[in-house]
């Protein structure tokens, strides 16, 4: 599958090779790099997945403070800090609990 060891392949649908798609991804982006496979599993991969998370939790934070969940406060070194809006704690509690509740929904609906 996908042209690459075993090890790489596993998971991969009829859609193709996300690993590997990974790894053109940042050879694309980086086009000097050479790795081992060790080095590409614990570097390249990793710093994918960090920015991925970094723009996910990005999205989600101004979300909250979107919604006055969080407040911010602006650090002197010119970053933010976020912390929960006491205010708006019971809202907060209200929206965790259906949160919690349509996940538990959902799982349960998985075969």
């Amino acid at each position: 599958m996908c042209g690459m060891p075993d090890a790489w392949s596993r998971g991969v649908d009829d859609q193709g090779c996300p690993i590997a798609d990974k790894v053109l991804a940042y050879l694309v982006q980086h086009p000097q790099a050479r790795d081992t496979m060790e080095g590409i599993v614990e570097w390249w991969l990793l710093e994918q997945r960090i920015q991925r998370a970094t723009a996910d939790v990005e999205t989600a934070l101004s979300d909250l403070v979107r919604k006055d969940f969080l407040i911010t406060h602006q650090c002197s070194d010119g970053r933010i800090s976020y912390g929960l809006n006491r205010e708006k704690e019971r809202e907060i509690r209200r929206h965790l609990r259906r949160a919690e509740g349509a996940h538990t929904t959902t799982d349960r609906a998985e075969p």
